[in-house]
């Protein structure tokens, strides 16, 4: 892993990379350790969980590994059958906790946690911070940030979004109030955190505002996406943040938006996917995502491929379990 070859060498990976113009890859190689994400917040396991069939809401957990692509395997079962549920990671911190979500007749207010690591089923970590669903969520390693919920995948006005330690079990605290009560989709680095689009009360928007992730700041003016979305989820390597496909007011898309995390200004148009995906989740390193998506509304949990820095999707052969609507996120 990265931090064990900064020690082999007595030198940052950064660094390494300078001294010897070589890639991240060959570093790995030479040093004859397994190279994975240096971003502190991601990892190269990704896991999904929960979701809907189309006649069921699942409580399903299962994992893959981003740099070699299969079918997801069974990593175990939260606490609940759900949707709309969204997750965060500690990454090399070997949490990733499970936020929300709506078990079919109602929103709960159940904050799941697994060892990213360790097969198995989830535990309890406390409550969340407000009873909602469709979640944006944002993670720094340390820090999980995660929007307001309330009105679910129907859109609300209550702003205030709630945040975790994750080395630390127990309820989500209350932070500052971002533009949109629902359906954001988010992402973040080590210092700032992203939220973007959603759902108010009034319909659809495209704001995105942005905050420094270790306070409880209001969001702030970050710019506009290139249209009205929700139901998405962004992927990023901890610069370029990629916003994957969602919905307008009419139509499932197959747009991606580019944004740079630490400049702010509209995001730019980022292509097209290869086919329409809806209720998107992400799981990424620092160079590659896997985000699952369905074309209609509960139809297959097929599992596609991202390249972050040039925008390069493709559809995968490859599934998970449940159809739409679950979380993810990475860690190791």
């Amino acid at each position: 892993m990265a931090n064990e070859i900064e020690k082999v060498n007595t030198i940052a990976i950064g660094n390494i990379k300078k001294l010897n113009t070589i890639t991240e890859a060959n570093i790995a190689k030479y040093n004859t350790f397994e190279m994975t994400s240096v971003n502190a917040w991601q990892g190269d396991r990704g896991v999904f969980g929960g979701g809907y069939t189309g006649s069921a809401y699942v409580n399903v957990m299962d994992y893959v590994s981003i740099a070699s692509l299969n079918n997801a395997q069974d990593f175990g079962d939260l606490s609940n059958g759900m949707w709309y549920c969204r997750a965060e990671s500690s990454g090399a911190g070997g949490r990733i906790a499970f936020y929300g979500g709506h078990d079919g007749s109602s929103d709960i207010a159940q904050i799941d946690y697994i060892t990213t690591a360790s097969t198995g089923n989830a535990q309890d970590f406390g409550d969340t911070h407000a009873t909602g669903s469709a979640h944006g969520a944002s993670s720094n390693g340390t820090r999980g940030v995660f929007s307001s919920g309330v009105g679910g995948r129907n859109g609300g006005d209550s702003t205030a979004y709630g945040y975790i330690t994750f080395a630390s079990t127990g309820n989500a605290s209350t932070g500052g109030n971002l533009h949109a009560g629902s359906n954001l989709g988010g992402c973040g680095n080590s210092s700032r955190a992203l939220f973007a689009g959603g759902a108010t009360s009034s319909g659809l928007v495209n704001t995105v505002e942005y905050f420094n992730i270790t306070s409880t700041d209001d969001g702030t003016d970050f710019g506009d996406l290139t249209s009205i979305r929700n139901a998405f989820d962004i992927a990023t390597n901890g610069t370029k943040a990629v916003v994957v496909g969602g919905q307008n007011a009419s139509a499932t898309l197959d747009t991606m938006d580019n944004m740079t995390i630490a400049s702010p200004g509209d995001a730019t148009d980022g292509g097209d996917l290869s086919s329409i995906r809806n209720r998107t989740s992400t799981v990424d390193n620092d160079s590659s995502s896997v985000f699952m998506g369905t074309t209609s509304a509960h139809n297959n949990g097929q599992l596609d491929t991202l390249n972050i820095a040039n925008n390069a999707t493709a559809d995968s052969s490859y599934d998970r379990f449940s159809a739409s609507g679950g979380g993810g996120a990475s860690g190791s």
